[in-house]
C-alpha cells in the first residue's frame, strides 16, 4: 500500500509544529506539514490519520476519507482510524463503505459508544434519503424486461437457417405462397361462417369451431383472419403442426401480433428457440405498451438457451420472471444438500486486508497457505523434531510467476500457461508502462501518492480493475483466435459479437456515470487496449466501461479454496502413525487464514435476495474441479420453489434493510420478512392501521418484529406468513448500536 518503514526502523519525524496548528484550527498550516513529512518519506498511520481529521474539518471529504483509508491499510488496529473513515465515508453518501469501516471498529471495541452514535447517524442519514421515494416505492413497480434487449445473438442466422430446413423437412411447413382473392359473394357468406366459429369458441365448443372455420377458410382464402382463428384453436388443442401450418401461411405483413405470438409458443415447444425468439420479437414490436407477455416470452427462452447447459446436472434451472433471471428447483432438494456449484469466468484478489498474507494462484485460486503463516510464532517455539514433523509433512507449496512479469503467481506451470492463453498475454505488465501502472494501482488497492505525499484514489470500485480488465482481455483473445480460425487480418463485427458473448450472462444495472467519476482510470484502459497486437484494439469507451463496471459491481462473490495445505496436512497425519501428530493438537485452535479473491459466477449470480433466504453460499468444488462456488440448501426446498441468497446483512430492522436494499440496488424488497415483519409499534404491521398518538400497539412476544392492532389481526398474519419467519430478536451488534 505504501513505502513503510524496513522492520525496526525508528521514525524520526516530529509533527509538534503540525499539532500545535491543529490546537489553533489552523487546519491548512497543519495539512502543509503533515504533507511536508509524509513527501519525505514517513508514511505513517497515525499522520495520515492527523491529516485525514484536517482534510474533514475543511470539508474536504474526498481527501479525508482517502487519508483514512490509507491509514487503515497501514494499521487496522485502530479505532480512531475507523471512526475517521467512517465519518468521511458517509458524509461522501458512501454508506457502504462507511458501514464497513464501523464494523471494522467493532470488531476491535464492541463497546465503543462513539462508534454506537456515528452508527445511529449513519442508519438514520439512510432512513432520511429514502423517506421520500418509501411511501411511493412500497409496492413493486420494476420490471425486468424492460432492462433486456433482444438483440440477435451471433451465430443465430445459421441456426435460423438450420431450423427452418427442420421445419421444412419434418412439419412440411415453409414459406406461404400468394393467395388469390375470394369473390365477394362467398366473402359474405365466409364472414358468417366466422362469426358462428367465433361463437363456438367462446362458448369452449372447439370441435365446432374448427368446422366453420374450414367453411370460411374454403369460401375465402385470402381472408387471414380465419386461418388465425384456427390457428389459435389447433394451439389450444395441442396441435402443434397443423396450428403452424395455418399461421405459416398467413404472409408476414398481415400477421397481427397475436399471430407471431401463437407461433412463439409453438416454437418453443418444438424447441426450435432461435424461430421461437424470432416470432416473439415481431410479438413484442406489435404489443401495446404495458403488454409484456411476448417480451417475457423472448427472454424467458433465451435466458434457458443461456443457462440450460450449465444447469443440466444439478436439480435446478434458470427461467425469467418479473425481476429477471431467478433459479427454480426442478425437484425436491432437502436441507443441507447440495443445490449446485460454479466455477468464476473472471477472479482477482480482493482489497480485504488480512493479518496474515496468504497468497492464492492468480489463475485457479488454490491456496499456497505455508507452514510458517499458519503455525506463526508457534513454529519457532516448537521442539525441534516436531517443527521437523510440521516441515517434513506439510504439503509442498511451490509458486511460479509469470515468466515476464513476475507479477502474477500461480500455483503451477499449467496454470500460468493457461492464465496467458486465455487472458494474461493482452495484459502483462511486461508489455507497456500503462499495464505496469494498472497493476501498481491494483497491488495499491486503488490508491496512487504523488511525490508530496498525497493519496488520491483513481480506482473508485471495492473490487479490483484486473477483474474488468481480465474480462476485456479474455474478449480480445477470444477475437484473435476467431481471425486466425476464419483467415482475416482484422476482427469482423460478429466476431466481436461472438467472442463477448459469454459474458451476455452478467446483468448490469448503474444509475450512475461510473466513466466520468474515474475518468483517470478510463482513460489509463484507453491505452492499455489501443493496441493488443495482431491488428485489433479494443475501443474503451465510456459505455463500455460503465457496462463492464456495474456488471461486476452488481454480480461479483467472494471466495476462496474450498481445500488449503493446511486441510491436506491434517488430513495426511493419521496416516503417518508418527506419535508427534498428537502432540500437535495443541496448535491447531486457530483459524485457517485464506486467500480471499473475488469472482464472477455464470450460474450463481442468478439467485435472487431475500431477507429470508433459503441457500446459503460456499467455498466449494466447481464443477471443473477447481475452487468454485457451493450453493446448499438451509432449509427443505420443494420442487418448484425459488432459490434465494442474500445481498445485506439481513440481523437490521426491516425498514434498515429495505433502505439499504434501495439505496444499493434499487428495489424496496417484497420477501415474505419483509411483508410480515413491521417497522415500528405505531402502525399494525398486518393491516395498516395507525395507533392513536401517544399510544403504541403491543407486538408479537416472540420475534418483536411485528405490531398488531387486534388478536385478530395477530392471527390472520400468523396463518399467512408471520409464522414461517418469526425468529428471535437481533443480533449482539444490533444490540450495542441501540437498533431496535
Amino acid at each position: 500500500m505504501s513505502d513503510q518503514q524496513p522492520e525496526g526502523h525508528k521514525t524520526t519525524w516530529d509533527s509538534a509544529t503540525a499539532d500545535e496548528a491543529v490546537e489553533k484550527k489552523d487546519y491548512q498550516s497543519a495539512i502543509s506539514d503533515y504533507t511536508r513529512i509524509i513527501s519525505s518519506g514517513h508514511v505513517d498511520a497515525q499522520l495520515l490519520l492527523k491529516r485525514s481529521r484536517c482534510y474533514f474539518h475543511l470539508e474536504d471529504y474526498e481527501k479525508a476519507y482517502s487519508d483514512a483509508a490509507a491509514a487503515h491499510d497501514l494499521d487496522t488496529s485502530d479505532v480512531d482510524i475507523c471512526v475517521a473513515g467512517g465519518r468521511a465515508a458517509s458524509k461522501l453518501g458512501r454508506f457502504h463503505d462507511s458501514f464497513r469501516f464501523y464494523q471494522s471498529g467493532l470488531k476491535l471495541d464492541k463497546h465503543s459508544t462513539e462508534i454506537s452514535g456515528d452508527l445511529k447517524q449513519l442508519q438514520a442519514l439512510i432512513l432520511k434519503e429514502q423517506a421520500t421515494h418509501y411511501e411511493d416505492a412500497k409496492e413493486p413497480t420494476y420490471s425486468a424486461v424492460k432492462f433486456c434487449c433482444q438483440d440477435v445473438y451471433p451465430g443465430d442466422g445459421e441456426l435460423f437457417k438450420l431450423e427452418k430446413e427442420i421445419l421444412a423437412k419434418k412439419y412440411g411447413i415453409s414459406d406461404p405462397a400468394p393467395v388469390s382473392k375470394g369473390n365477394a359473394s362467398r366473402g359474405e357468406e365466409a364472414g358468417k361462417h366466422f362469426e358462428l366459429a367465433l361463437r363456438y369458441k367462446a362458448g369452449g365448443n372447439t370441435d365446432a369451431c374448427l368446422e366453420q372455420c374450414n367453411r370460411a377458410i374454403l369460401l375465402d382464402p385470402a381472408m387471414f383472419v380465419f386461418k388465425q382463428l384456427r390457428g389459435s384453436v389447433y394451439v389450444e388443442k395441442g396441435d402443434h403442426q397443423k396450428a403452424l401450418a395455418d399461421l405459416c401461411a398467413i404472409p408476414k405483413q398481415a400477421r397481427t401480433k397475436d399471430v407471431w405470438k401463437y407461433g412463439g409458443q409453438i416454437f418453443e415447444k418444438l424447441k426450435l428457440p432461435v424461430m421461437a425468439e424470432f416470432w416473439f420479437r415481431k410479438a413484442t414490436k406489435l404489443s401495446e405498451p404495458g403488454d409484456d407477455e411476448a417480451a417475457f416470452a423472448f427472454q424467458r427462452i433465451r435466458v434457458h438457451r443461456l443457462y440450460d447447459p450449465l444447469t443440466a446436472e444439478f436439480p435446478v434451472e434458470v427461467d425469467f420472471r418479473q425481476f429477471g433471471r431467478a433459479i427454480f428447483a426442478t425437484e425436491d432438494i432437502h436441507k443441507s444438500e447440495p443445490c449446485f456449484s460454479d466455477n468464476a469466468a473472471v477472479v482477482s484478489e480482493t482489497f480485504v486486508k488480512r493479518e496474515v498474507t496468504v497468497k492464492g494462484c492468480h489463475h485457479c485460486v488454490m491456496s499456497m497457505l505455508t507452514a510458517e503463516q499458519y503455525f506463526g510464532k508457534d513454529l519457532e517455539e516448537m521442539e525441534e523434531g516436531l517443527k521437523t514433523f510440521v516441515n517434513d509433512h506439510w504439503p509442498r507449496v511451490d509458486p511460479v510467476t509469470c515468466k515476464r512479469c513476475h507479477r502474477e503467481i500461480y500455483c503451477s506451470d499449467a496454470c500460468r500457461d493457461e492464465a496467458w492463453e486465455m487472458y494474461h498475454q493482452v495484459i502483462c505488465p511486461s508489455l507497456s508502462p500503462e499495464r505496469s501502472k494498472l497493476y501498481d494501482i491494483a497491488d495499491k488497492q486503488g490508491y496512487v501518492q504523488d511525490s508530496d505525499g498525497d493519496w488520491s484514489e483513481p480506482w473508485d470500485g471495492h473490487y479490483s480493475p484486473l477483474v474488468l480488465v481480465q474480462i476485456w482481455a479474455a474478449i480480445v483473445v477470444q477475437v484473435k483466435k476467431l481471425m486466425k480460425e476464419k483467415q482475416l487480418s482484422s476482427p469482423t463485427t460478429e466476431i466481436w459479437a461472438i467472442a463477448k458473448a459469454p459474458f451476455r450472462r452478467f446483468i448490469a444495472y448503474g444509475s450512475l456515470d461510473a466513466a466520468k467519476r474515474m475518468s483517470s482510470m478510463v482513460d489509463l484502459f484507453k491505452k492499455i487496449f489501443a493496441d493488443c497486437g495482431d491488428g485489433v484494439s479494443y475501443d474503451i469507451t465510456d459505455a463500455e466501461f460503465n457496462g463492464r463496471y456495474y456488471q461486476a459491481t452488481c454480480n461479483l462473490q467472494s471466495f476462496g479454496s474450498y481445500v488449503t495445505p493446511y486441510h491436506q496436512f491434517f488430513h495426511r497425519l493419521p496416516e503417518t502413525e508418527d506419535i508427534r501428530a498428537f502432540r500437535l493438537l495443541k496448535y491447531v485452535s486457530k483459524r485457517c487464514p485464506d486467500a480471499p479473491f473475488a469472482g464472477l459466477f455464470p450460474l450463481q449470480c442468478c439467485l435472487n435476495h431475500s431477507c429470508d433466504n433459503n441457500v446459503e453460499v460456499s467455498d466449494g468444488r466447481g464443477p471443473n474441479g477447481r475452487p468454485g462456488v457451493r450453493v446448499t440448501a438451509k432449509r427443505d426446498i420443494k420442487k418448484g420453489e425459488e432459490l434465494f441468497t442474500t445481498y445485506i446483512d439481513t440481523t437490521m430492522p426491516r425498514r434498515l434493510r429495505r433502505a439499504w436494499l434501495y439505496k444499493s440496488f434499487n428495489f424496496w424488497c417484497q420477501c415474505q420478512r419483509c411483508q410480515f415483519e413491521g417497522d415500528d409499534s405505531s402502525s399494525c404491521t398486518n393491516c395498516g392501521a395507525k395507533a392513536d398518538e401517544g399510544r403504541r400497539f403491543p407486538g408479537c412476544g416472540k420475534c418483536h418484529k411485528a405490531w398488531y392492532c387486534s388478536v385478530a389481526c395477530q392471527k390472520k398474519a400468523w396463518k399467512l406468513g408471520h409464522k414461517a419467519i418469526c425468529t428471535q430478536p437481533h443480533s449482539e451488534i444490533l444490540k450495542e448500536v441501540g437498533v431496535n
